[in-house]
């Protein structure tokens, strides 16, 4: 327990009528009595919020939250006690997290409970812990102030931001998922296989238009293709220390999961079986193909907790792991940050890859380099910069054409596209029944 204000201006007063006796303004009397009461007020203001029934707090919070979407938390406090609590409550949020309205000021009557709320948000994946509440008790003669630490301690897990696949399936519901940048092109040529048919709808080619079947009805049928279903797709991302480049509040690693988590879901709604690796510095993480969509949780609880490492990431290693786990011919989506330092490893495990697998190549590269190259030059110093920029962009395309011609399917954008890329990618697969 502490003194609270009112305390301390109290003793200050008293220590300046004391100062004043001492020069022989004022007569004792005038201090000692005044001294003597508030004394024995603070005494019993003290023992009253000792002795006194402690409130209770319990904390109400999501158990799984996306990173980077703002929440709600909400805390009850109960006063036991028979006067009104004044008092400042704040939790114990994690470090690592963004929170708006944290500290509140409270009164609850004698008997009550009274529910706040405050706003969080978390910008790393991972299980995060609220230990504690804190509720800083006023006493009833407002001269103390009482710390007061309650137990109520809650275990939140914060996933990828799964946000991308309510936005598309609230779009695809409206055929409007070119908003996120994903195309839908019509399936033509090999690797599509027969559905249904159906009544002719406008847009529909003559080659869709089953003849047979239109001169039996007198009514022009269409013939319905489906993509090649039971196909399989295994993500292969790099952990390592590149994709721990930030773009905003997220790192590079952070959006490759978001974007991997769109595409797994549309390829197990096309009936896909979908498996994840990641690789960087010593550990590996291993979530075998499977199908279904509700294989999206599983997948969700496999990766959330994952962060990019400070080490280099061994990319022979990990094709030569991936290749003794995965037998079945697979799209295999590599999704990494290079380097044109990287060339000369990357080039023999991508080649080791696509000798059993069809191999799509995604790579993240800064928002800052296209930045600087569409910026104008006005000095001699951004001159420099811009050169070293056209430089190295210059190479890493040649590096992505020299995969390209390899029979790598590649595609070299920033983080903020790399989802709706990602799946216009898996969708002219399909289409073209490459797989």
């Amino acid at each position: 327990m502490r003194p609270a204000w009112l305390m301390i201006y109290t003793l200050l007063l008293l220590t300046i009528i004391a100062v004043a006796i001492a020069c022989d303004f004022l007569i004792i009397h005038f201090w000692l009595i005044p001294a003597m009461v508030f004394l024995v007020l603070a005494i019993v203001d003290f023992l009253f919020t000792l002795l006194e029934k402690k409130p209770s707090a319990t904390r109400e919070i999501a158990t799984a939250v996306a990173v980077g979407v703002w929440n709600d938390a909400g805390i009850t406090v109960q006063n036991r006690s028979r006067r009104t609590l004044f008092a400042e409550v704040i939790d114990h949020y994690p470090h690592d997290l963004h929170v708006e309205n944290a500290l509140q000021k409270i009164s609850v009557p004698a008997g009550k409970s009274l529910k706040l709320k405050y706003k969080y948000r978390s910008v790393t994946r991972g299980d995060k812990k609220f230990p504690l509440v804190d509720i800083l008790l006023l006493s009833p003669l407002k001269l103390w102030k009482k710390r007061i630490k309650i137990e109520c301690e809650n275990t939140i897990k914060v996933y990828p931001c799964f946000s991308e696949i309510s936005r598309y399936l609230l779009l695809a519901t409206d055929n409007n998922s070119s908003q996120m940048g994903i195309v839908k092109k019509r399936k033509r040529g090999e690797g599509i296989d027969f559905h249904q048919l159906r009544e002719y709808r406008e847009g529909d080619s003559l080659r869709q238009i089953d003849w047979k079947a239109t001169s039996r009805t007198k009514k022009l049928i269409s013939r319905e293709y489906q993509d090649e279903r039971d196909q399989q797709v295994v993500f292969l991302i790099d952990s390592g220390q590149r994709m721990r480049s930030m773009d905003g509040d997220m790192s590079h690693f952070d959006h490759a999961l978001n974007s991997m988590l769109l595409l797994a879901y549309i390829a197990l709604k096309q009936g896909d079986s979908v498996g994840i690796m990641s690789f960087g510095g010593q550990e590996s993480t291993w979530c075998p193909p499977a199908k279904g969509v509700d294989s999206v949780n599983a997948l969700l609880n496999k990766i959330y907790h994952l962060q990019p490492k400070p080490a280099s990431s061994d990319f022979q290693s990990a094709a030569v792991s991936l290749l003794s786990r995965v037998k079945k011919r697979s799209l295999i989506v590599v999704i990494s940050n290079i380097s044109i330092d990287d060339v000369d490893e990357i080039m023999p495990a991508l080649k080791l890859l696509k000798r059993n697998h069809l191999v799509f190549l995604a790579n993240i590269h800064e928002n800052r380099l296209d930045d600087i190259l569409s910026n104008k030059v006005d000095t001699f110093e951004e001159a420099l910069c811009f050169g070293m920029a056209a430089n190295f962009a210059e190479k890493r395309e040649n590096i992505m054409h020299i995969l390209s011609d390899g029979g790598v399917i590649t595609a070299d954008i920033i983080a903020d596209q790399l989802a709706g890329t990602m799946v216009n990618r898996y969708l002219e697969i399909k289409g073209a029944g490459l797989l």
